[in-house]
């Protein structure tokens, strides 16, 4: 071939590709433009949309309440095991959660020493979710009970706004003075 062929085949191969790259150019416009004007494509796209934000929506509630509650809220667990637990179910029966409709019986029988039993019903919060005020601070108790190893586990959760573990620290010691004024009466 002579140098002449050669550029014009050359020549023929850049005006072919430029072409090809200038119909794939205004086949995509085409079919974006055909795209935008068809009403099925943007209610699709709409929906799309719309599910995006919603599923982003929900992940940053659920991120926003797990950060305040762990930067907000004080929750204080008291165990069945611990010593402080028939304190806390004492007081917040008295004083506490006094306004709660859903109870559970506490029948005690004292003997006096001429051998006279006298029967005595208690009324402590049931299982569940109750309100209470103390302080000037609103509280949510929360009883569970649950089966664990042939022997039943109890929890009362105390959970309230901001960073009030004094709070907490004076109604507990406010139940132990109770209960402890309660036992005195009881020997006496």
């Amino acid at each position: 071939m002579s140098i002449s062929t050669m550029s014009i085949l050359h020549v023929l191969a850049c005006f072919s590709d430029c072409n090809r790259a200038r119909a794939w150019r205004m086949g995509v416009q085409d079919v974006i433009s055909g795209l935008s004007d068809n009403p099925y494509f943007g209610a699709g796209f709409g929906l799309f949309g719309l599910g995006m934000t919603a599923a982003l929506a929900r992940k940053g509630a659920a991120v926003g309440m797990i950060m305040f509650r762990r930067h907000c809220m004080t929750t204080v667990e008291v165990t069945c095991k611990d010593k402080s637990y028939p304190w806390l179910l004492e007081w917040i029966s008295s004083r506490g959660a006094r306004e709660t409709q859903h109870l559970s019986l506490d029948t005690t029988f004292v003997e006096s020493e001429s051998g006279k039993i006298d029967t005595r019903f208690g009324f402590k919060p049931s299982v569940g979710v109750h309100v209470m005020r103390y302080g000037g601070t609103w509280f949510r108790v929360e009883r569970t009970r649950e089966q664990r190893m042939m022997e039943p586990w109890e929890t009362v959760e105390l959970t309230t706004f901001g960073n009030k573990k004094g709070v907490v620290v004076r109604m507990l010691e406010e139940a132990r003075e109770m209960v402890r004024t309660l036992y005195m009466i009881i020997i006496k």
